[in-house]
This record gives structure tokens, C-alpha cells and sequence, in this order.
């Protein structure tokens, strides 16, 4: 009767209470039929769940789940399946330890997200599935973490320190850690578990129980160096925003890791920087905003500038949106855009950002990431130096002088062949910018070709083969005028060392030669020949400089801008 009763309240208003049905459920949340009253909960709906013969999941599928109150009956489960969602707005009630369960997997969407705005009461289960043999930086959302959590037992209760390793890093060092160690507030880890013998399964799932953080957690740092920062919450942190945050002489940069092309890549993100200028290497699938996420259970590279402090509270914790959303960059600010610079081979993927900015110094300021440089000997590595400095980001003083040259520095550690690929998009300025390979003799204007494959025969770090030149150039002398057409590929234009060689057909001399004239990029004309074989060799001035190579035959017309350097 009582049964009866509660299902007629609950039609008539859905805030008194939903409860579970115990009896011919399926397992889906959003199923109307599987609550009492027919109506699955919402927003502000308390919600009760009873034990039943089918324990209630939500899925990915469901998007966010919000509720007010929360309560989870002894005998009961609650399961977040792997990216599943749930707003708790009121008080979550967990009568019996393990009660809620939220599942993880290493996969893409793989997260549970549990956000929670009121107390938290009991205890929640949390597991994570990651591959072995795999180094992974975790974190623990519960309180007063010990190193237990990750271990693996012997059967006579000692910890087994030969199938897999906890490191800990505690005085700018690795510590590879045993049972029973204290894990300190905000305090990532970095755990691998090996694959024993055949029997193994391919994956390893740790699973453990504990009181979820829900208050605010802090940090004090006493040293100049990096720091593996936990996330302690089961749910995201925004590392651009400053809401819940205090970060007091913390610097502006993450560091993680993240599966590029098969290899595990370290991503950086500068939270300084304006929109554009923030991460060197983006994911396929992924925008630059989403890589300001922390996500639940992982831990990132953080650096502490002498004494810092880090605290996090409620009010940073966010799940992770679908999809891209707009940030508003820093208002007042003049910019010359950004080029994000990307290194891809079949061994993996790396990258460099270069802004120019007003805020910035040609120095080291809060706008440069230092580069944290991979594990994986086939990632082609990209970056740029200041001093002895190796960056990934690096944020300059806005480019007033007419020619700014900038080396790329790369380190391969592998033969073989490596594109670099070159994203102008957050590009601005009036300067154009073109890329050099001193060793071949190759000059783009990356306006017109933003690729360019190099193949690496000699291992190591490399300074001195790369470079990006800015140039303003002040005329139009290289466009047709309007008797003339634009040659294609009927006219080639080719510079190395210093000369230019121009061929065509000899049929494009039919009407007589033709001619090549050079110029300065303010338009000043600097030397002209005739033109009256197919390939016609011009030297070009003895001074460095970029300079346009105009060649005619008839009204046929083509110019390349070419580089004279190293005089």
C-alpha cells in the first residue's frame, strides 16, 4: 500500500522524492518506467536509491544527469559508467561504502565526472583501467590517500614491488614507493604496472574506496621547481580561470601527457597567453580551450617559483564540455599573432607556438612554457631557446624593426623523414614570414606553402639548419600588372647559395627574350638580365637580405621572394 501511495506523490510532485523501482528495472537512469512515478528525476528532484534487482548506471549517452539530493540506500549501487556525468546540487548520501561507483578507463571519454555543490556523506568505489607496461600520471579524489590504493599484494600481505612501480617525485626526484606512504594534499603519481607473464590480462584495473574531497585542498611549496599537481576532486579543473583558485608564485604553465599519433606526447598549456598562443601541440579531436581541463584522476606538471602556495575549491571544478567554447582573450592588448609550428613523422608528433605581443619580453617572462622534452626516441622534437632556455612557447616583443629572424631549434634521435607544418590562423601581422633550411638551401614564404619535409640523416640536437625570417615588404612589384598573366608553372624560379636560376621552355622564347629584374622588398630595382636561353643563372647581391626575383617572358609573369644569408 505504502508502495502505491508513494508513486501517486511522486506523479503529482516530483520534489518530494524519486525512487528506484526494486523490481523490473532495466539499468538506464533516463528510463522513465524504472522509477516510481514513471518520470525519470531532473534537477530538482531528490532522489532515493533503493537495492533492486537491477542496480541503476548512467552512460555517456545520458549527458549531464542533474539532481538535488542524492541519497544511496545500504545494498545499493549507484554505477558511473566510463564519461558519464552527474550534478549533484544538494547533499549525496552514500549509507554503505562503495555504494556510488565511479568507473575510469584510459580511453578517449573514458572519465566519470561527479560535480557536487552540498556535503558529501559515506564513501565512494573508484576504479581505473589503463594498459600495462604504460607509465600514467593519476591522482586520488579521496582524503587521506595512501600509497595502499596502487599497490599490488603478495598473499601473504606484503607489497609486491616486482609487478608494478608507484613513484613519487619529492625533492626534485623520483621515489619509487611501497605500501603504507602517506600521499600528500594535491600530490600526483606516476604508476606502471608490468605485464608478468602470458595469464595477464592486456589491462590493469585499480580499484579502491574512500571519503571524496569536497572541501577546499592547499599546498605549500618550498622550492624552485617542478611539482606533479593532483587533481583531488572527481570531477574537472579549469586551469585558465581564476575562480576557486589561489596560485601565489606558481607558474603560468601545465605540462601532461597525452597519446600523440600512437605516442605518449607531453602537451603544454600556458594559461597567461591569449587565445592562439596557449598550447604547442593540439591533439586531433581536441581544441586549444580543452586542454586547459585537469581532468579527474590526473596529474600535471606544475612549477613552483621560490615559496608558492596552491589552494582549489569547489568553485573551479567544472565537467569537461563537449565540444569548443569561447574564452574572451585579453582586452587592450596589441598583437602580432601567433604561428604554432608542428613536428609530425610515423614516430609521434611535437610543437612550438611563437606569439609576438606588446605583454611580451624577448627575454624569459610569464608568456614562455619551458619545453619538457619526451621519453619516446621517435618524436621529432621542435622548440625554440632564450639563453640556455629550450621553450615550447615563446611570447616576443612585437616586431618594429623591418627583418626579424628567429632559429628553430629540433632534436631527433631517430633517422628517417620529418614535416613540419606551420598554422597561421592566429597570424596577424604585417611582417610576412618565411622558413629556411640553411642545409638544403630551401626558402618558403609560409603564406604560400605552410609545410615543408626534411629528412634526418644526422641524430641529435640541431640549432643552426632552421629558421623563421619576418620580413615587412613595402612594394608590389612582384604582383602582374594588368597586360600581364600570372606563369604558373611555365616559369620556375630556384635559389641556393646566392644565385637564382630561372628556366622556361624554349618555347617561351619565341618572341624573344625574355627578362629578370631583382629588387629590394621596399621596390628598389637592384639588377636586371636578359633572359635568352631556357635556364638563365643570376647572382644576387652580396648582402643578406630578402629579395624579389621578377621574371617576364611576353606577358607571362612570375616572382619568388629569396633569401640571401650567411654573408
Amino acid at each position: 500500500m505504502s508502495e502505491i501511495v508513494n508513486d501517486l506523490i511522486i506523479s503529482v510532485s516530483p520534489v518530494i522524492g524519486y525512487q528506484w523501482r526494486t523490481t523490473g528495472v532495466t539499468s538506464s537512469w533516463s528510463t522513465g518506467t524504472n522509477w516510481s512515478g514513471n518520470t525519470a528525476p531532473d534537477q530538482s528532484s531528490n532522489v532515493r536509491i533503493r537495492p533492486s534487482t537491477t542496480n541503476p548506471e548512467i552512460v555517456i549517452g545520458d549527458d549531464v544527469i542533474e539532481v538535488n539530493d542524492l541519497t544511496i540506500k545500504a545494498g545499493a549501487i549507484l554505477t558511473l559508467k566510463p564519461g558519464a556525468r552527474l550534478t549533484v546540487n544538494g547533499t549525496l548520501t552514500i549509507e554503505e561504502a562503495g555504494g556510488l561507483v565511479l568507473e575510469n578507463t584510459a580511453e578517449v571519454d573514458g572519465l566519470a565526472s561527479l560535480l557536487t555543490h552540498g556535503e558529501i556523506f559515506g564513501e565512494a568505489r573508484i576504479s581505473l583501467e589503463f594498459p600495462r607496461d604504460e607509465w600514467y600520471y593519476v591522482s586520488q579524489p579521496i582524503k587521506n590517500a595512501k600509497s595502499d590504493i596502487y599497490g599490488i599484494w603478495n598473499a601473504d600481505g606484503t607489497f609486491n614491488t616486482n609487478e608494478g612501480w608507484v613513484n613519487v617525485h619529492r625533492a626534485n626526484r623520483w621515489c619509487r614507493i611501497g605500501g603504507g606512504v602517506d600521499i600528500a594534499q594535491l600530490e600526483g603519481l606516476s604508476i606502471k604496472y608490468r605485464v608478468a607473464d602470458a595469464n595477464d590480462e592486456a589491462d590493469h584495473v585499480v580499484t579502491y574506496t574512500g571519503e571524496l574531497n569536497n572541501d577546499m585542498v592547499s599546498r605549500a611549496f618550498a622550492n624552485r621547481q617542478y611539482y606533479l599537481f593532483g587533481n583531488p576532486y572527481p570531477s574537472a579543473l579549469d586551469w585558465q580561470n581564476e575562480t576557486g583558485w589561489t596560485r601565489t608564485n606558481i607558474g603560468e604553465t601545465i605540462y601532461y601527457r597525452t597519446r600523440i599519433n600512437g605516442v605518449m606526447t607531453f602537451v603544454t598549456y600556458n594559461r597567461f597567453n591569449d587565445e592562439g598562443k596557449r598550447a604547442p601541440v593540439i591533439p586531433e579531436g581536441s581544441s586549444e580551450d580543452d586542454l586547459s581541463y585537469i581532468p579527474p584522476l590526473q596529474s600535471v606538471w606544475i612549477a613552483s617559483l621560490g615559496d608558492g602556495f596552491v589552494s582549489v575549491d569547489n568553485n573551479a571544478r567544472s565537467h569537461v564540455k563537449d565540444g569548443d567554447f569561447l574564452k574572451s582573450s585579453s582586452a587592450g592588448t596589441k598583437s602580432g599573432g601567433a604561428i604554432r609550428v608542428s613536428s609530425v613523422s610515423d614516430g609521434g608528433g611535437d610543437g612550438a607556438v611563437l606569439y609576438f605581443s606588446e605583454k611580451a619580453e624577448d627575454g624569459l617572462d610569464r608568456g614562455d612554457s619551458e619545453k619538457m622534452f619526451n621519453d619516446a626516441v621517435s618524436i621529432p622534437e621542435i622548440y625554440t631557446k632564450v639563453g640556455n632556455k629550450a621553450l615550447a612557447i615563446n611570447g616576443l616583443s612585437l616586431i618594429e624593426e623591418s627583418v626579424r629572424t628567429i632559429p628553430l631549434s629540433v632534436r631527433n634521435r631517430v633517422e628517417g623523414e620529418v614535416t613540419l607544418k606551420f598554422d597561421l590562423s592566429h597570424y596577424d601581422a604585417e611582417h610576412t614570414p618565411y622558413f629556411e633550411d640553411r642545409q638544403t638551401g630551401a626558402f618558403l614564404s609560409l603564406h604560400r606553402s605552410n609545410s615543408y619535409t626534411y629528412s634526418v640523416k644526422e641524430t641529435g640536437d640541431n640549432h643552426d639548419r632552421f629558421a623563421l625570417h619576418f620580413y615587412k615588404v613595402t612594394t608590389s612589384v612582384g604582383e602582374p600588372q594588368m597586360d600581364e598573366q600570372e606563369a604558373g608553372n611555365e616559369i620556375s624560379i630556384k635559389s641556393v647559395s646566392g644565385k637564382v636560376l630561372v628556366s622556361v621552355g624554349m618555347d617561351m622564347l619565341q618572341n624573344g627574350p625574355g627578362l629578370v629584374e631583382v629588387y629590394s622588398i621596399d621596390g628598389r630595382k637592384v639588377s636586371e638580365v636578359p633572359a635568352r636561353s631556357g635556364r638563365t643563372l643570376v647572382m644576387l647581391s652580396s648582402q643578406n637580405g630578402v629579395y624579389i626575383v621578377r621574371a617576364k617572358f611576353g606577358n607571362l609573369v612570375k616572382s619568388e621572394r629569396v633569401l640571401v644569408s650567411g654573408n
